[in-house]
């Protein structure tokens, strides 16, 4: 399907910067829109990019045949300053979105600068893996990495597990997409989670998304894209990188809205 040319100016000023603060936005990052993750990658970089992009089935389909177990971790530190994680049962799984999800969780590979090809970098730069995502949509990162890519991502984690996605970067696509999971026996591993931004913006859209895990008490644990992490060496939060969060369904600026079971592509 072609890209609307109205659309695509809609999105820009949709989705921006500023559009999640607390999951890379501008009030979440270190240094002011602009001076970080806005510009062209290197060649080296983008290819990198590329092979972690086009190897995610191959890797799931190998986990899948070792009877790999899911276990992800928690990028924010619990109390008693260790990193949670979730056993979640499943093994890896082709067909379940949360699987491509989990091993972007999970790769390791840095840039020449240390810079992690999960998370948004610091360095002038964009990072090429998190822009690509954005191919499963109809916008374009305006803002390179610093542009709110929630969306972008669980876009891409859905098409490689062959589900219908929105092809859209705005979370409130996802509000209405496919169907509720209470009213199909309660959500499931890799349905799509829907928070809506508290206030105005809201209603224009915004918010997050990510994959569900599981419940717990008035919590959930989400494992989605943009968002933020402890990091170990430096004591301070990153801008944003795919990794697991136990998110309240209700904070200071996010609600939860629903638990989406998502239908299989349309051919």
């Amino acid at each position: 399907m072609a890209a609307n040319p109205q659309m695509l100016d809609l999105m820009r000023d949709f989705v921006g910067p500023a559009d999640d603060p607390d999951f890379g936005g501008a009030q979440g990052g270190s240094t002011a829109v602009g001076q970080v993750g806005t510009g062209s990658a290197r060649h080296i970089e983008v290819a990198k990019a590329m092979r972690l992009m086009f190897d995610a089935p191959l890797e799931v389909v190998r986990r899948q045949m070792k009877g790999e177990k899911i276990i992800v971790k928690s990028g924010r530190k619990a109390a008693d300053g260790t990193f949670p994680t979730v056993d979640t049962g499943m093994v890896f799984d082709p067909t379940n979105p949360i699987s491509y999800a989990a091993y972007f969780s999970q790769i390791t590979e840095v840039n020449d600068e240390k810079e992690r090809y999960k998370a948004e970098w610091n360095s002038s730069r964009s990072n090429p893996l998190i822009v690509g995502f954005f191919g499963m949509t109809n916008s374009l990162p305006s803002s390179g990495d610093q542009t709110a890519w929630c969306t972008a991502f669980v876009n891409f984690c859905l098409h490689a597990a062959g589900k219908q996605g929105t092809f859209s970067a705005l979370s409130g696509s996802f509000r209405e997409h496919g169907e509720d999971a209470y009213d199909n026996g309660g959500p499931v591993l890799g349905d799509v989670v829907v928070f809506k931004k508290i206030g105005e913006d809201g209603n224009k859209g915004f918010g997050h998304v990510g994959f569900f895990v599981a419940e717990e008490g008035d919590s959930i644990w989400v494992l989605g894209g943009n968002q933020r992490a402890d990091l170990p060496e430096t004591n301070k939060p990153s801008k944003g990188e795919v990794t697991l969060t136990k998110f309240p369904r209700t904070s200071e600026s996010l609600m939860w809205a629903s638990n989406r079971r998502i239908p299989e592509m349309k051919l």
